[in-house]
């Protein structure tokens, strides 16, 4: 339990169950959770990668024009895309950016968002430097904090400019 990331430790304090496997390739882990899923198909389902769902994606679009502005510009970190994309369908007109946060995200993966790469390695948090001025995941989400300050500081002040926290 020590050795537990502080996420995976609220998780079983909510009711996760976790049936931890070795690390290797990503094939050999989902054939795994199939056969996971199969022993009792109708508790358990297997989730897509990243949660790419029609219905995940269409509650982002549904929670984002809730918000009482539009706004112009919008920045968030990616992996798999589905924020981003969720975040461009929720606002069309919007310039989107996204921050690539651990593997190299594909075209798919983008979107029409302009595509940045955060410096910092997957598994390293921010420098307290980076560090943005609210709750946000020090490994993940942060990190587009720090590109999203430089790029204004190269292009000059925005205004209208929404950045998507994802975890806090």
């Amino acid at each position: 339990m020590d050795k537990l990331h502080p996420y995976q430790k609220l998780g079983i304090e909510l009711g996760a169950e976790y049936h931890w496997v070795s690390s290797g390739m990503l094939n050999v882990t989902e054939s795994r959770a199939r056969k996971y899923v199969a022993e009792k198909p109708e508790e358990r389902a297997i989730l897509p990668l990243g949660l790419y769902h029609d219905t995940v994606v269409a509650s982002i679009i549904k929670v984002a024009r809730t918000l009482p502005f539009t706004p112009k510009e919008v920045w968030s970190v990616g992996s798999s895309g589905t924020l981003t994309r969720g975040l461009q369908l929720a606002w069309p007109d919007a310039t989107i950016h996204v921050v690539q946060v651990g593997h190299k995200m594909s075209d798919r993966e983008i979107g029409r968002a302009i595509h940045h790469v955060s410096p910092y390695k997957f598994d390293k948090p921010v420098k307290d430097k980076d560090v943005p001025p609210f709750p946000s995941a020090p490994t993940y989400d942060a990190k587009g904090w720090s590109v999203m300050k430089n790029y204004h500081n190269i292009y000059g002040q925005s205004h209208d400019v929404l950045y998507w926290n994802v975890a806090g």
